[in-house]
């Protein structure tokens, strides 16, 4: 019998699904290198991501996919063959993979990330688009008649779509994210407060605390260096 995988290579998040066995992989898409030393990286995922702002010069910090397209394959190979060994997955044979893209991707940006999987011996691929398996794994009721409204938050993209059992009825997608809004607090937190923070503890920030609500007051505290100094604050 064949494996069944299925694979999301996000902006932000990389994550793998097996049949019979669920997610066996739910990572930063971050890959960390000294120079350029592909073959040997110093760190994947949340590994890698912890080195951020705390590496030498030689150290190059690499997030492959932005807004939802590779911007450097020899990053992506690189990770994808870790994290394939991570999980005990890159000597096992005749898979058959279902890539998870986002709605309207075209075909040269689906091609690209097929030959990724390609280079790493994943080639049995089929495709689905993330908002319709993110209704599924809602438990939605699909109809022909039914429609279904999905938002979809992205590291890099934000996607609104309408759907039903025939599939994306009608959408929209714009290239802000989760990043851009990390990207935001910084710059507010630097002119507001004098006070620069990176992107992890930027994240926990937006996770613990950030809101649209009125009048919320929720506070906390947060380390990080003072922007025209320099030093831990």
């Amino acid at each position: 019998m064949r494996s069944k995988i299925a694979i999301e290579i996000g902006t932000s998040y990389t994550k793998i699904y097996k049949a019979r066995q669920g997610v066996v992989l739910y990572e930063p898409t971050v890959i960390a290198i000294e120079k350029s030393n592909y073959k040997k990286p110093l760190a994947v995922g949340y590994e890698a991501e912890k080195l951020q702002g705390k590496s030498g010069e030689n150290v190059k910090i690499i997030h492959p996919v932005d807004n939802t397209e590779i911007i450097n394959v020899k990053a992506l190979t690189s990770l994808l063959l870790e994290f394939l060994n991570k999980i005990k997955l890159k000597n096992e044979k005749f898979f058959e993979v279902l890539l998870i893209v986002q709605c309207g991707s075209d075909g040269e940006v689906i091609s690209h990330f097929e030959n990724a999987l390609n280079s790493v011996g994943l080639y049995n691929i089929s495709f689905a688009e993330n908002p319709i398996l993110s209704l599924l794994g809602a438990e939605a009721p699909l109809t022909d008649t039914s429609c279904h409204a999905v938002i979809d938050l992205g590291g890099g993209q934000t996607t609104v779509c309408a759907l039903n059992l025939n599939g994306v009825i009608s959408g929209v997608s714009a290239g802000i994210g989760g990043n851009k809004l990390n990207s935001m607090i910084i710059s507010h937190v630097e002119d507001e407060l004098n006070l620069t923070l990176t992107n992890q503890e930027v994240e926990n920030l937006k996770i613990s605390i950030a809101s649209l609500v009125d009048d919320d007051d929720t506070k906390t505290i947060v380390q990080g260096k003072q922007t025209s100094t320099g030093k831990p604050r």
